[in-house]
């Protein structure tokens, strides 16, 4: 009996849902329903990039033959099978394990790598529709790869770029053409600004940026909305960077001392003096006499090479004890 078109459709979708999902995990629903239209035992998809390797099967444990098969001495030989080629148990370039019994497997290229789909049954072996299916689905197979490398790629930058602007207490507004906020990111929410909608109007007829102080330690520069700055995005006519220039807690003393390589005593003088206080406030704020926060600041100066104390300040907030 042959596949309905309805189950080649269904397959498909599931393969690329599977795809714009974080985790090996995702492709666990796309291997079931593989695994249910073919009849298999199991249905597996292993991901190999370099030296990282990512495996996701139907089943609910990973069963003893397929650690077997991807050995690391190649014994079945997955590194020599040609791409786009399905291959049956005995086809394969290395020794197939005996555990298991009747496989199906096809080989694509990922980005700086391969990546193998297989099905395996422990009674009676495959059908020819079988290894049409696993065919039908290889080109598809590749496009799902390369797409789920690449989301994973953007969420990790994305998520390393939000850690960086909320360790530098920044974050982005979008307005439209009235000046009424249509989005934000989180830090820019936490500060509930509200800047005059017709100043956003005024940078987006002029097509010009501009930059305006909010309040005594909010600034705030926008910019014209541009595809160059992001992507298309319904009603967005102008984007505006946040920043708020006095944190509201200081740097940390343990982070200054070990990137500056100074005492944890002298480290916090330096968090106090970078949260604007002066010297002698910093003393007073931290139990010290005037002469010993001026030993300090001598002792630090000397240790760093920095001269004086904005230099201090600017390399405290400017460093990773900033974040």
């Amino acid at each position: 009996m042959a596949f309905a078109r309805f189950d080649e459709t269904a397959l498909i979708q599931a393969l690329y849902t599977a795809a714009s999902q974080p985790g090996g995990d995702s492709w666990q629903p796309f291997l079931a329903m593989l695994a249910n239209t073919t009849r298999a035992d199991t249905a597996c998809l292993i991901v190999r990039v370099k030296s990282h390797e990512s495996v996701s099967v139907s089943a609910q444990t990973t069963p003893k033959w397929l650690n077997t098969l991807r050995g690391p001495e190649d014994p079945a030989g997955l590194n020599r099978m040609r791409f786009s080629r399905v291959y049956a148990q005995d086809d394969l370039p290395g020794k197939t394990p005996d555990v298991a019994k009747m496989l199906r497997l096809a080989r694509v290229q990922a980005a700086g790598g391969s990546a193998w789909l297989l099905i395996q049954r422990d009674r009676e072996d495959f059908r020819a529709l079988d290894a049409t299916l696993l065919s039908f689905l290889t080109p598809h197979l590749a496009a799902a790869v390369r797409i789920w490398g690449e989301l994973g790629r953007n969420r990790l930058d994305s998520q390393i770029k939000q850690r960086l602007t909320e360790g530098l207490n920044s974050g982005w507004i979008a307005f439209d053409r009235s000046g009424r906020i249509v989005d934000a990111d989180e830090f820019a929410k936490s500060l509930d600004i509200a800047p005059a909608p017709d100043l956003i109007r005024s940078v987006v007829e002029a097509r010009q940026s501009r930059s305006t102080a909010l309040d005594r330690s909010i600034d705030l520069h926008l910019i014209p909305y541009s595809p160059e700055i992001t992507p298309a995005q319904a009603n967005i006519a102008c984007i505006g960077l946040v920043r708020q220039t006095t944190p509201d807690t200081p740097p940390d003393p343990k982070r200054i001392a070990e990137t500056l390589d100074i005492p944890l005593s002298e480290a916090r003088l330096a968090a106090a003096l970078a949260h604007g206080l002066t010297l002698t406030e910093s003393a007073r704020h931290l139990g010290l006499t005037i002469e010993t926060a001026r030993n300090y600041s001598k002792r630090i100066f000397a240790q760093t090479g920095l001269k004086g104390q904005p230099d201090l300040v600017r390399r405290v907030l400017t460093g990773c004890a900033g974040f």
